[in-house]
């Protein structure tokens, strides 16, 4: 990617709490456990491999979420499970954008394409689409490195899943996955694409699964949450802004997953 700057990006969280934290500890331990390939959007990165799904088993995990965009993310204070008190500076957003870092869902590894994407909702649902993000990384002396989430590269067709179901939706979304750059490269940025999802209407819950009743994960488990959606915010695929996310949380899982082919 572009020999380009992250320190002038910077990342702003609008409340801090713990888990904004563990959402650094977890996409450092991801991104150090990446594997080679990438190049540009058109590029290979490695040879052709077989089909895999990534992401949550959505035949095994019914959704048991409630939670709404409006609702604002959980104040997950270490003690309280659902039904929890919410965040009250969320402005109400009646839609939000929604990407998770987990073990069900370390990235694709290496570049290919996502053909299709599976989501499991329970009886309410609402207009909804998958979006491809970019997680962008830079080489930053004395430190663990400079990492952002993240850039908006595409947008899905919008859809509604049929209720108590599981419904597939066509993407085609070819993924970038860059391996990091050499410890002396204080210059190179690069990014690595994982799929988010986008909950466009008040009264539908985010599609997933809570690990533990609302408790805070620690670990690798991290969602990153946009209020209100980044597409409601304007921005455009493809330029590379860093849509500032509103905070995060985790032991939260979304009911979906994708079929990714490698090359």
């Amino acid at each position: 990617m572009s020999a380009v700057d992250l320190s002038s990006r910077p990342r702003r969280v609008t409340a801090w709490h713990p888990v904004a934290h563990w959402a650094c500890i977890g996409l450092a331990a991801l991104l150090a456990g990446c594997g080679g390939g990438g190049g540009g959007d058109g590029g290979n990165g490695g040879a052709n491999g077989a089909p895999q799904t990534v992401g949550l088993d959505t035949a095994s995990n019914a959704p048991n979420n409630a939670v709404r965009c409006i609702d604002g993310p959980p104040a997950q204070d270490g003690i309280n499970q659902f039904p929890n008190l919410f965040f009250p500076w969320q402005n109400l957003a009646g839609s939000c954008t929604v990407v998770t870092f987990s073990a069900q869902d370390p990235g694709v590894g290496r570049a290919g394409t996502v053909t299709t994407a599976s989501i499991r909702v329970g009886p309410s649902t609402g207009r909804m689409r998958f979006v491809r993000l970019r997680n962008l990384y830079q080489n930053r002396a004395g430190t663990n490195g400079n990492r952002q989430c993240c850039a908006v590269m595409e947008y899905g067709a919008v859809f509604t899943p049929t209720p108590n179901s599981v419904t597939t939706v066509t993407l085609n979304f070819r993924m970038t996955w860059e391996a990091p750059p050499p410890a002396t490269d204080f210059t190179t940025v690069i990014g690595q694409d994982r799929i988010g999802l986008e909950v466009l209407d008040t009264g539908t819950p985010i599609p997933g699964v809570w690990t533990r009743n609302g408790l805070a994960e620690t670990g690798t488990n991290a969602t990153f949450i946009w209020l209100p959606s980044v597409s409601n915010q304007g921005f455009a695929a493809g330029a590379l802004q860093l849509p500032n996310y509103t905070t995060s949380f985790s032991g939260f899982l979304p009911s979906f997953n994708y079929n990714f082919v490698p090359g």
